[in-house]
């Protein structure tokens, strides 16, 4: 098979104010990477490649679309909010329209208001593969929910999601677990699996578990959806057991959280900001247990890369989660995300005898299950599913990442 006879894909992904769309999408990339003779990117300038081979490129510039609470008056950050975010849909359709005879597969990652992008790309004739984590909807929920225009915002993106899920050749899932929650039975025919991978090369323990201190973590947006204040107040009432809380992360609840620091029954608790990929596996290494009371997952990277550094995690069985935390075996399932449920829970699984046995479970469930080559395998069945061929070995050589 000559290079020519590969295939060229467009990716796209919107750059929100959090970095982790940013990260999921540069291991996206890596996977797509390998199958295709050409890879446009089109998305965060923070997604770096320049680790990648010559055929991986970047098109054009987005701005990134900030945290609208971070500016004021509230006004004027939600119309600088729309005035971006009607830009990139410029620089989208043109990216499609540059782009047409050079790819044959549009991959669309996580926003669901490219729908202009999934209608050019079917006029144009190509295959278009939507990667959408089933989780976001729970949080639409919970965010927009409240008031009567919170709610009408939510049917609008239940509406705009099901156009571009029909409009989609492929809808890719991480997790089989998913489906309900992402009410995709609709679309059965079209959902395919591809779970991601954990480099065990960079995600591992900086330090031996049975050296860890009494610290519990949270990592993740500061959301309702993530359940970040229901951990604080689970917290207030572990502060005289010698348990103490580090919280990692950034997002719209920010603002809430550090006045709830300021009260004195969160003396206990430390609150760190965002962390790089070093700091995120130092902090990993430091807790003896990772708490996450989400209402809603895909398979969730933190819940993996905590694993994977030898960390067992205490969190709600939803989304992609139960693939991975067997209770009491490679780690333990919260029974709800009430305050009161979260910190009997931590108590027990902080003294459960068998605790290191768990981690190393853990540990061992990521390294046989979710490999780059398990990975690359899925991802490969879903291009060629497209009507594509796959790549040569020839090539494959050339892009360096046949791994």
């Amino acid at each position: 098979m000559s290079k020519r006879d590969s295939i060229g894909i467009l990716f796209l992904s919107t750059p929100y104010a959090s970095p982790v769309p940013a990260r999921h999408s540069q291991r996206l990339i890596s996977y797509l990477a390998p199958l295709c003779h050409k890879l446009i990117v089109v998305g965060d300038q923070r997604i770096d490649l320049s680790a990648l081979p010559a055929h991986v490129q970047r098109l054009g510039k987005l701005p990134t679309l900030h945290r609208r609470e971070e500016l004021q008056p509230a006004v004027r950050s939600t119309l600088l909010w729309f005035a971006k975010l009607a830009w990139i849909w410029l620089k989208v359709i043109w990216a499609v329209m540059a782009t047409w005879r050079q790819v044959q597969v549009i991959v669309i990652f996580l926003d669901l208001l490219y729908t202009p992008a999934f209608l050019l790309g079917r006029l144009l004739g190509k295959k278009i593969i939507y990667f959408e984590p089933t989780g976001t909807m729970v949080d639409d929920r919970l965010i927009f929910g409240e008031s009567v225009v919170g709610k009408l915002w939510v049917v609008v993106r239940r509406w705009v999601r099901g156009i571009n899920r029909h409009l989609a050749h492929i809808l890719v899932i991480e997790s089989w677990q998913e489906i309900e929650q992402g009410e995709l039975k609709p679309y059965l025919k079209k959902v395919r699996l591809a779970p991601p991978h954990i480099d065990l090369d960079i995600f591992r323990s900086l330090q031996p578990f049975e050296h860890r201190p009494r610290l519990i973590g949270f990592v993740g947006r500061l959301s309702k959806g993530k359940g970040i204040m229901e951990l604080l107040q689970a917290s207030a009432l572990l502060r005289d057991r010698g348990i103490a809380l580090r919280i990692v992360g950034e997002g719209e609840l920010h603002s809430d959280v550090l006045q709830a620091l300021r009260q004195p029954e969160h003396s206990h608790v430390e609150y760190v900001g965002w962390a790089d990929q070093q700091e995120l596996i130092r902090h990993l290494s430091d807790f003896r247990l990772l708490v996450l009371p989400t209402a809603g997952e895909g398979m969730s990277n933190i819940v993996m890369e905590a694993m994977a550094c030898g960390t067992p995690v205490l969190a709600t069985s939803v989304g992609g989660i139960p693939d991975l935390i067997k209770h009491q075996e490679t780690g333990f399932i919260l029974p709800d995300r009430t305050p009161e449920s979260i910190a009997q829970a931590i108590q027990e699984a902080l003294s459960y005898p068998a605790l290191a046995e768990v981690a190393r479970a853990g540990q061992e469930h990521i390294r046989h299950h979710y490999t780059f080559q398990v990975v690359m395998q899925c991802w490969q069945t879903i291009l060629e599913e497209t009507g594509e061929n796959k790549p040569s070995k020839e090539q494959s050589d050339e892009t360096g990442l046949d791994r």
